[in-house]
């Protein structure tokens, strides 16, 4: 903004209010200037506001990616007969069944307990390499320092070993003290064996041995028998999670599926795609265009609600006819374009044709959530990218415009002063001149 610069006397010999005269010259001089300076603001609020819908559509986006496919849609609930002896988790994949499972043994990590000592610091074991197989890997663990247990322990932990090192006591009389391992794996894939032979022992003994050997899980599943070296199997039955809790027993797991949940997802993307809704009626609300609704008007707000219905109202001939559309399954819309859920009609859909409302969400082809994605990715990757490109270069260009005008009106203020400042200096020497005369005609009366 271009500022009056130089000094003025306000019409010392002129009578006249320059500095009043020369702000109101420049001020007009300015409206061009003041215009411009508004429209920059109003395409700065046009790009803050795609940055607002491009979020929302975002938004929208992510939820309609946690239904896209029928494994992340299709919700399932696992029940055991008892949760002591098993229990079970399921994802979008798993199929409904029941599974017996009989458990033989349960997978176990490899504890292993070093020669007992009178104390756990202050009394060097040793210094030295301690090597560690595990997994058919050697690590080479150095202890240094002051060689006591919790050295030791410091330095393997600090390793790459797989174990776990600890000091506890035993309460074993005057040697309660022992270095413990642990492997960080269950069963027999995480067994290790512990070597001292390049370890400089100070003490009459330093070994190790056995107290808790490495096992796997052995179990069955409706009949199958099966190893694994955790007690966490995911491997088994798709999309089911087995958690192995007690030795030689059994229990049934039953998986259905969850209709409750896959509402819920629902209502999430309903939920998403009626605020994206809300932005675009707030931006097309005429009496809000001078301040909020800054879009009013523009095209692409239609874009997006087009691109919307076009989804909504669509069919899904995969689905087959009775519940291949939005509208069949209990959605449904307001006047504003907002959408709800009709839980009456949507629990009707699910218990006449589970797979079928997965299908009208899902189907790769004509799927609500895919085609709606890939409509709103075109959207963010093309549309919205060149219109936010282009208010950014007319942004600049209008601050460039805006520069060169304040340049040219700084120079016209300092014109304007200089030439009030010689009116000034021309007033004074005529007055000072009339001062004259008046006094030497005085002098012949």
């Amino acid at each position: 903004m271009a500022t009056s610069t130089g000094i003025s006397f306000g019409g010392l010999a002129s009578g006249l209010d320059t500095r009043a005269i020369i702000d109101a010259l420049s001020a007009v001089r300015r409206i061009p200037m003041q215009r411009l300076e508004e429209q920059k603001a109003k395409l700065g609020k046009q790009r803050t506001e795609f940055s607002t819908l491009s979020s929302k559509i975002d938004a929208l986006r992510n939820k309609l990616k946690e239904i896209d496919t029928p494994a992340k849609l299709g919700s399932t609930q696992a029940a055991t007969s008892d949760a002591g002896i098993v229990t079970a988790a399921t994802g979008g994949a798993a199929a409904a069944g029941s599974y017996a499972i009989q458990i033989t043994s349960l997978a176990r990590a490899e504890v292993q307990g070093s020669t007992g000592f009178a104390a756990k610091s202050g009394s060097s074991v040793g210094t030295g390499i301690i090597r560690i197989n595990a997994g058919g890997s050697d690590y080479e663990i150095t202890v240094g320092g002051s060689g006591d247990l919790e050295a030791i322990r410091d330095a393997i932990n600090a390793s790459d070993a797989p174990v776990t090192a600890t000091v506890v006591r035993d309460g074993n009389g005057a040697t309660p003290w022992r270095l413990v391992l642990s492997a960080s794996e269950t069963g027999t894939n995480g067994a290790f064996t512990v070597d001292t032979s390049s370890f400089n022992i100070d003490v009459p003994a330093f070994n190790f041995t056995q107290i808790s050997a490495a096992t796997d899980a052995v179990f069955s599943v409706n009949g199958m028998s099966l190893t694994r070296s955790s007690n966490s199997v995911d491997d088994v039955v798709p999309g089911v999670t087995f958690t192995l809790g007690k030795e030689n027993a059994g229990a049934t797991v039953t998986v259905s599926r969850d209709p409750a949940k896959l509402k819920t997802k629902i209502q999430e993307v309903l939920t998403a795609y009626n605020d994206l809704m809300t932005e675009i009626k707030d931006q097309s609300n005429a009496a809000n265009r001078k301040d909020k609704a800054v879009l009013y008007g523009d095209s692409i707000l239609d874009t997006i609600r087009k691109t919307l219905r076009t989804r909504v109202d669509a069919t899904v001939a995969a689905a087959g006819t009775d519940v291949n559309s939005l509208t069949r399954l209990g959605v449904e819309t307001d006047s504003a374009g907002k959408l709800s859920l009709n839980a009456t009609k949507f629990d009707a859909a699910i218990a006449s044709g589970y797979d079928a409302v997965v299908k009208t969400f899902t189907d790769a082809a004509e799927g609500f959530a895919p085609t709606l994605t890939s409509s709103l990715n075109t959207l963010t990757t093309t549309v919205f990218p060149r219109r936010t490109t282009s208010l950014t270069e007319r942004i600049g260009d209008l601050d460039d415009r805006i520069y060169s005008m304040s340049i040219q009106l700084d120079k016209y203020t300092e014109n304007l002063q200089a030439k009030y400042a010689r009116l000034e200096q021309v007033m004074s020497r005529l007055q000072t001149q009339q001062g004259t005369l008046t006094n030497f005609s005085n002098s012949f009366r």
